[in-house]
């Protein structure tokens, strides 16, 4: 009976494509050119957001909006803070110790500490130990604190 019914007919490819494209999913060339279009318009955004963003930026404004993140300026530099760090430590102090106090990415410290090191602001003391270089002698002493007031002698007896 089968047999009859599809003599003088002849078989249907197109049906048994679509039915294999839709019965394991597989993508059309439509299907990948609506794709394309969706990336272009995210590309677009984007582009667009960065442009926003590197305008902010550019004219000052200390927090600019990236997407629905803040950035915000760095109060002081990195290689102040690190500097710093190296020179309140009286035998020096060593990577480990200075990645726990900064909070600083790995490599963005290893960065800093080398580019401190070709500048001669540091020097290492030992293996993995950094110390202040000593033909930089201002920067050994600690940051004054601004906050200080000054003492004045005066005949009455002495003022802070």
């Amino acid at each position: 009976m089968g047999r009859r019914k599809l003599e003088g007919k002849k078989p249907d490819i197109d049906g048994a494509a679509s039915y294999i494209i839709s019965k394991f999913k597989i993508m059309t060339e439509k299907d990948f050119k609506e794709i394309m279009v969706r990336i272009d318009r995210l590309e677009a955004s984007i582009k667009m957001m960065f442009k926003e963003f590197d305008i902010q930026r550019r004219s000052g404004m200390s927090n600019c909006k990236l997407g629905n993140q803040l950035v915000t300026k760095a109060a002081v530099p990195i290689y102040k803070t690190v500097l710093d760090r190296i020179r309140l430590s009286k035998d020096g102090i060593d990577f480990k110790t200075l990645y726990r106090m900064t909070g600083f990415d790995e490599k963005t410290l290893r960065n800093t500490l080398y580019r401190l090191k070709v500048t001669g602001k540091i020097i290492t003391e030992r293996r993995g130990v950094y110390v202040v270089a000593p033909k930089y002698p201002e920067l050994v002493k600690a940051p004054v604190d601004e906050t200080e007031t000054e003492i004045i002698e005066t005949e009455e007896g002495v003022t802070g």
